[in-house]
């Protein structure tokens, strides 16, 4: 895939953030990605939101959204804006589901997108279409500790659901995305940062390995270890547990 050596190429770019978030790495790759590449990238793309007013208990924020047209009494499909989305405030972010990127080829209008819930008692509309699309893209951000063997080892033995929190974020990823039939078809790529460059990553490549098989890829920068995942297609990615009590 041409976008994963895109991607490979703006990692080895990045500086040390100021802040290790998921919200500084993004800005910086929005910055960087205009410089690499002809393929249009949108941060924090909308991929499904809130069907019905009834599921918000903010009265100010049911009538900005009403307003703009955020709500159909039907299950009808609803058309916005990406103008439309940013004009509501951070507390209506809560109202939405997004991936990190979403990533088209020139010829795509992202002026505008659409959703529709499948059934009506169903809580969000999803996106419908993704056309021109090549691919979304979701980062992880992970600290030294959170990749020790020691630390998965606890996790595992005393969680309530025996799982290694690093591996239920991606499989929560991974699944939330599988809801909308617009997303299956389409390229997915997981992207982990690590903090410390002299972390041991053995358990994040054997976990990456495991959902992505062979693509997988390591890239250094002059800050940060990441590894890219990636999917054809993302109903390729198979759902069984990796890390489940015992290593």
């Amino acid at each position: 895939m041409n976008v994963i050596t895109t991607l490979t190429n703006i990692l080895e770019k990045i500086p040390q953030l100021n802040s290790f978030t998921k919200d500084a790495l993004c800005h910086d790759i929005t910055v960087l990605c205009t410089k690499e590449t002809k393929t249009i990238w949108i941060e924090n793309y909308p991929i499904a939101l809130v069907r019905t007013s009834q599921k918000i208990c903010n009265k100010s924020l049911i009538k900005v959204m009403e307003t703009a047209g955020f709500f159909s009494e039907k299950n009808e499909t609803v058309t916005l804006s990406k103008m439309t989305f940013n004009s509501v405030n951070t507390e209506g972010e809560k109202c939405f589901q997004k991936v990190d990127f979403a990533l088209f080829t020139n010829m795509a209008n992202t002026d505008v997108i659409s959703f529709k819930a499948k059934r009506n008692n169903d809580f969000w509309r999803r996106v419908i279409s993704m056309d021109n699309s090549l691919g979304i893209v979701s980062f992880q951000m992970l600290q030294r500790e959170e990749v020790r063997t020691e630390t998965i080892q606890n996790e595992l033995d005393n969680s309530k659901n025996g799982q290694w929190k690093v591996e239920s974020s991606l499989r929560d990823g991974i699944r939330s995305k599988k809801e909308s039939s617009a997303l299956r078809e389409i390229p997915f790529i997981w992207v982990m940062v690590i903090e410390n460059k002299d972390s041991d990553t053995y358990h994040i490549k054997a976990l990456l390995a495991h959902y992505f098989q062979k693509r997988v890829r390591r890239v250094e920068s002059e800050s940060y270890i990441s590894y890219i995942g990636w999917a054809e297609k993302l109903s390729d990615i198979n759902m069984r547990y990796f890390y489940k009590k015992s290593l």
